[in-house]
């Protein structure tokens, strides 16, 4: 009995000198041991078109391109202050649905330019029958119609002129952006016009037309003309035309009118601890696996934001990778584990970011 307790006592301290001599040695023997990071990352597709309204009511639309983390494409459409705007998207599109590039997706409506291109177009209908007056010499049978127009005109005139004298005192207080400011004086400046036409047009039909005149009559509507296409080139642009093309993932929530998803690639963000970042390097792999789906293919690191964000409490900077094939479904949105095929480490590196690892 006494033999076999020397025995093992004899076991146990062979093995001790064997573990002080030979873990020494793993540290400084010239091998590598595989090292990973696990992680928790968002698939998400390599760019999304977003139309979304701003604070001051206007429509922004941008293209986040979740690859360069940069914004590719980027308009605004601002209204006036006051002016009552609509936007309406095309019927057929639904979330799910197909979008092409150079779709047109939706359509904003301003009342203010509504209203502005109605005068317009009829005060260029007055100028082209002054001019007509003009050339044919008719003066008798629209004369008190010619009076009348002329009273309109001025009174209009006055109107607008008030307008514009207070925009002009807001403009020079800062209450008023320059777009309204210069909209009353465009006001302003067309209803001048029509008074200069009004006259022009009395004058034809009570003592007859000068060659003058007619060719002022002539101006006076290509002036005109000029303003109509400067407003219809402006609610032209009103219309939205996608610039890519994608699967529409949201319609209608919030302040995001629409947003438009490019499912030719994909990308998976993942938050790596900031004791972490300098494990991460481009092209290494990502496995990734998400119960929900299988056959998710493999990734590829692209780039690590050198932004530190807090995520639960901890450091965290973003690293971003390109999944290397097509999946064969949509995974936009799609939470999935990751795992990051770092660099080899040595024994003693790998045991001290173990170490690290347990005491955050």
């Amino acid at each position: 009995m006494r033999g076999l307790e020397f025995d093992t006592h004899r076991r146990k301290w062979a093995f001790g000198v064997a573990a002080a001599v030979l873990v020494p040695l793993v540290f400084v023997l010239p091998i590598s041991v595989p090292y990973t990071i696990t992680t928790t990352g968002k698939i998400l597709c390599t760019s999304e078109w977003i139309v979304a309204l701003n604070r001051d009511g206007g429509i922004v639309t941008f293209i986040a391109d979740r690859a360069s983390g940069i914004t590719r494409h980027y308009s605004l459409a601002q209204f006036s202050r006051g002016d009552a705007m609509s936007f309406s998207i095309d019927a057929k599109i639904a979330g799910g649905s197909t979008i092409i590039a150079g779709d047109t997706v939706g359509i904003a409506r301003s009342s203010e330019v509504a209203r502005e291109l109605e005068r317009l177009r009829g005060e260029l209908q007055n100028a082209t029958a002054a001019l007509a007056v003009a050339v044919t010499g008719e003066k008798q049978s629209i004369v008190e119609e010619a009076v009348q127009s002329v009273e309109h005109a001025k009174r209009q005139a006055e109107e607008y002129n008030s307008v514009l004298a207070r925009q002009k005192l807001l403009f020079d207080r800062g209450l008023v952006s320059e777009q309204e400011y210069e909209f009353a004086q465009r006001q302003a400046a067309t209803s001048a016009i029509a008074v200069s036409i009004a006259e022009a047009r009395l004058r034809s039909a009570t003592t007859g037309a000068k060659k003058e005149q007619a060719d002022f009559v002539r101006a006076q509507i290509k002036s005109l003309q000029s303003e109509i296409h400067v407003l219809e080139r402006q609610e032209k642009e009103y219309r939205l035309i996608a610039p890519i093309s994608g699967i529409v993932t949201q319609v209608g929530k919030g302040d995001t009118l629409l947003v438009v998803s490019d499912t030719t690639g994909y990308v998976v963000v993942m938050p790596v601890s900031v004791h972490e970042r300098t494990s991460v390097l481009p092209e290494q792999q990502v496995r990734l696996y998400a119960s929900e789906v299988g056959n998710i293919p493999r990734a590829a690191v692209s780039k690590v934001d050198k932004t530190i964000h807090s995520l639960n409490g901890q450091q965290v900077v973003l690293a971003t990778a390109q999944l290397v094939d097509m999946p064969e479904e949509v995974l936009n949105g799609l939470l999935a584990r990751c795992t990051i095929e770092c660099e080899s480490l040595s024994p003693f590196e790998f045991v001290k970011r173990k170490l690290q690892s347990l005491v955050r």
